[in-house]
């Protein structure tokens, strides 16, 4: 199979028409010469025909030139690539590594279609140049492999792997995804090799290793080194070819964090959640989120304009008003070009009120604000109506032995006279479980 020129953006090859914009100009701006009456042309005639053909000459190769400068720059806007450059001469089977980049970036909307959806097809148009003796495998740069990275015969096999892949929220990890390639190739007994690379070209991606890869080489060797050492064990470099799905930078919005801040998850307890937006854009963007607790709508922000690269952090209050876990959702209200980065979900783990019995001798309104234990309720629950973390039962001694003490947590007797060492016949004794307490308080 001969190599083939293609192009990732072919709409541009439409440019190529302005080719004829220097001719136009050329035929109208050619002039007559005027004529004028003289005596004689005899010894004129000569050098004015020989002036004439030098200049038409160098006025043809001027428009030539001209119009090549048009047709070249269309071509370099359409980004023509070579495929199958390796079997140019050769009708022997080669050995195809498809590398999918599936970072986050890659689900932005970029001049009217997503990026990962344009590179899916472009694999597949990979797919197509392959033949029959060929094999072929599909990597990921990101998030968990689809199945054993191996080298097929079968063309739908790779296929099924391209439909399946998605977007993962993982970032991608260009040369190590490199490396698996070459040491995939490294197993192949074919005698072409290649290697086609299809991303964005984000900055981020082309960051070296990660933490375990890093660990798994010995110390002092680099990716660098490691690709060195791959090829020297293969027959020669291996021809790589990147395609660029990148096409402008689009308007993105992108919700970084969600941070919850509370001591204990309680109901009645506000927790405080702190949503942070970035504007990934160029220019300015207006910002606004919403939050969602179980489906239910619970605060909408006002909408802020954010300068380009600018962060602002976005607070809501949100109070428990039962136990249990709750679904929380922080999302941006509207869409732009990265749908997959503008919601984030987190649970909140809220624990019921906390029972506590406060035993006290008190009676009567005359001694009602004298007594220790008035205060100390209102401290344990501050408001009088509703829910909150703690609930507060006013118990009185005689009341003890037929009250289920074991539904409380804490049990705090205020005021009371000691009981006696030795307890009468019949009297019962406080017993809780062993993560519960007794504390005995006494006001001075």
């Amino acid at each position: 199979m001969l190599a083939a020129i293609e192009f990732l953006a072919p709409l541009f090859l439409l440019a190529t028409l302005a080719a004829v914009i220097p001719l136009v100009i050329h035929m109208l701006q050619r002039q007559r010469a005027q004529e004028m009456p003289f005596s004689t042309l005899r010894f004129l005639k000569l050098s004015v025909e020989k002036t004439a053909r030098k200049r038409r000459l160098r006025d043809l190769w001027l428009l030539l030139l001209r119009m090549a400068v048009v047709v070249i720059l269309a071509l370099g806007l359409a980004k023509p690539f070579l495929r199958g450059s390796t079997k140019l001469f050769s009708n022997r089977a080669a050995a195809i590594v498809i590398i999918l980049d599936n970072s986050p970036s890659m689900s932005l909307s970029d001049g009217g279609e997503v990026r990962f959806e344009r590179a899916r097809t472009l694999a597949l148009k990979v797919l197509d140049q392959v033949r029959e003796e060929d094999e072929v495998a599909l990597l990921l740069t990101g998030g968990p492999s689809l199945q054993q990275e191996l080298l097929y015969r079968r063309v739908e096999n790779v296929q099924r792997l391209i439909e399946q892949a998605r977007v993962c929220l993982s970032g991608a990890d260009i040369p190590a995804a490199l490396q698996r390639a070459r040491r995939l190739l490294q197993q192949s007994e074919s005698p072409n090799k290649e290697i086609y690379l299809i991303t964005d070209l984000q900055r981020s991606g082309w960051q070296p290793g990660s933490a375990a890869d890093d660990a798994a080489k010995p110390p002092g060797q680099t990716v660098e080194d490691e690709a060195e050492a791959a090829d020297e064990q293969s027959d020669g470099p291996i021809p790589t070819v990147v395609i660029d799905v990148h096409r402008e930078r689009p308007t993105n919005l992108s919700l970084e964090t969600v941070e919850q801040q509370v001591a204990v998850p309680a109901v009645g307890l506000p927790v405080r959640i702190i949503a942070t937006v970035r504007n990934g854009a160029l220019s300015e963007q207006d910002a606004q989120v919403e939050l969602t607790i179980d489906g239910q709508l619970i605060e909408q922000s006002e909408t802020i304009r954010l300068a380009p690269g600018e962060k602002r952090a976005f607070e809501f209050l949100y109070t428990p008003q039962k136990a249990g876990i709750q679904e929380g959702r922080v999302a941006l209200v509207g869409q732009d070009a990265g749908p997959i980065d503008n919601q984030r979900f987190f649970v909140l783990d809220t624990q019921s009120p906390v029972q506590v019995a406060l035993v006290d001798q008190r009676s009567g309104e005359e001694v009602l604000y004298r007594s220790a234990s008035y205060y100390l309720e209102r401290a344990l629950r501050p408001i009088r109506e509703g829910q909150y973390a703690m609930e507060v039962t006013v118990l009185k001694p005689e009341l003890l032995k037929d009250e289920p003490l074991a539904n409380y947590s804490t049990v705090l007797c205020v005021d009371l006279t000691p009981p006696e060492r030795r307890h009468p016949r019949g009297a019962r004794t406080i017993r809780l479980q062993r993560r519960h307490a007794v504390l005995g308080l006494r006001a001075e």
